[in-house]
């Protein structure tokens, strides 16, 4: 089946049927006044979606009246189908790597700032977390314990940590009461002058008197120290030891109480900083240490070194200086500490 039409320009210019190349239905011309501005259709006889020369659907018209009067127009302008084409897709997709393309060139740099800034921030913080622990065990050092040492490519900082102290009775009272600290002869009592000691539970508990560091008066020898017996974890104000005869007596009558020995181990191959404690004494420095506990402080380490003065105000202080450098992904930072050490036995 075939569909026609006819279309209306000027009252003159109307078409008839005999001028369609196919058949078509008759249309009736419009009343004067409208015949300029006014469009007729003709209903098709089949199949719908076939386009008239006004480039609009035929099933958007109104059918066009068989009674000779003038077709309405519904829509001057159709409404067309929404859509795109497949080069208007590639176009757009197109532009909008371009575009991607051109961002991401913008804010790499931006973006890699920042990642390297968080990386810095990171091992800046680890450094100064390790740096600000060893410092904190080294301020409670006994006098002259700090000792270090190199080997195999790993730099080992030891020292005796205490946990507390005070001022031993050097003689008895007034009325002859008090049970002083006896150097002439081996002794296993003394009292406690001053506020009262508590000893912590699981640790060596070595009482410590004027540890000088030298032959004869070195702690590491087992030269002037020796386990206490009181129970732990209670105020002491009467500390009892094994029987023990201390070479040297203190001038200020001070003793200490000395935990266990620690070491921090930098390890640069391995990248790692380690430390060790509650390990057995031994005159000779352990590199690295046996038995007792061991634990790992920081990782991606590159270098370090660690010096210790202790020629500072005629040997009464001391002084350890480290340095420590982490790297990760081409990233790197080093820092510096200074701790002070008091000697004063």
């Amino acid at each position: 089946m075939t569909a026609s039409w006819a279309i209306e320009r000027s009252p003159a210019s109307w078409r008839n049927a005999s001028s369609c190349a196919v058949p078509c239905e008759p249309v009736s011309a419009p009343s004067e006044g409208v015949a300029a501005h006014r469009r007729a259709w003709a209903r098709p006889t089949s199949f719908a979606g076939v386009k008239g020369p006004s480039s609009g659907p035929v099933w958007a018209r109104e059918p066009a009246p068989t009674d000779g009067a003038v077709a309405p127009l519904r829509g001057r302008f159709p409404r067309r189908l929404g859509g795109f084409t497949l080069i208007e897709a590639t176009v757009a997709i197109a532009v909008t790597g371009i575009v991607a393309a051109l961002v991401a060139l913008f804010i790499r740099a931006p973006v890699q700032g920042y990642a390297d800034a968080a990386r810095r921030a990171e091992l800046t913080d680890q450094a100064d977390t390790a740096l600000r622990r060893i410092a904190r065990d080294v301020a409670r050092a006994a006098p002259n314990s700090v000792r270090v040492a190199e080997a195999g490519g790993k730099t080992y900082l030891e020292f005796l940590q205490t946990s507390g102290g005070g001022r031993y009775r050097s003689q008895v009272d007034g009325t002859g009461a008090g049970d002083p600290l006896d150097f002439s002869a081996p002794d296993d009592a003394f009292d406690v002058l001053g506020p009262p000691i508590t000893l912590a539970p699981g640790e060596q508990n070595l009482i410590l008197v004027y540890n000088l560091g030298i032959p004869g008066a070195d702690a590491y020898a087992g030269d002037n120290l020796t386990p206490a017996t009181s129970a732990a974890g209670v105020a002491l104000s009467h500390i009892t030891i094994n029987p023990f005869r201390f070479p040297l007596e203190s001038p200020a009558h001070r003793f200490q109480v000395v935990s266990y020995p620690v070491t921090y181990e930098c390890d640069p191959g391995a990248g790692v900083m380690r430390r060790y404690w509650n390990y057995p004494l031994a005159a000779a420095q352990p590199t690295p240490p046996t038995g007792g506990s061991s634990a790992l402080l920081v990782r991606d380490v590159t270098s370090c070194f660690v010096t210790y003065n202790s020629s500072i105000a005629n040997v009464r202080a001391g002084l350890v200086t480290l340095g420590l450098t982490l790297t990760r992904q081409g990233e790197s930072v080093t820092l510096y500490h200074a701790i002070h050490v008091a000697n004063v036995p």
